[in-house]
């Protein structure tokens, strides 16, 4: 199975509320639930990239059931928050 893999030149920001601002999270996934995640990931990072005006990129990494994920923004916004939320069921944690 292939899946998306949206790569992005990204830069330090200075940390004021309207400047660009990264994310990363480290994500370990419970065994047996590697392959629906990560289609749910695929999902979840192509529609913010078309839908939401401030994601500028996101690169999700995967080392066995581990996943660790930078996603940059335009500026702060509660997107990751609603993602955080989505998949709680298949995730056994979340740094």
């Amino acid at each position: 199975m292939k899946y998306l893999l949206f790569l992005t030149p990204f830069f330090l920001f200075n940390s004021s509320k309207n400047d660009p601002m990264d994310r990363f999270a480290e994500i370990e996934i419970l065994p047996g639930h590697l392959e629906t995640y990560l289609a749910f990931l695929n999902e979840e990072a192509k529609a913010s990239l078309e839908k939401e005006d401030g994601v500028l990129c996101i690169h999700p990494t995967v080392k066995g059931n581990h996943v660790r994920m930078l996603e940059v923004e335009a500026a702060y916004q509660a997107h990751f928050l609603h993602y955080k939320n989505a998949k709680t069921d298949r995730i056994k944690s979340l740094v």
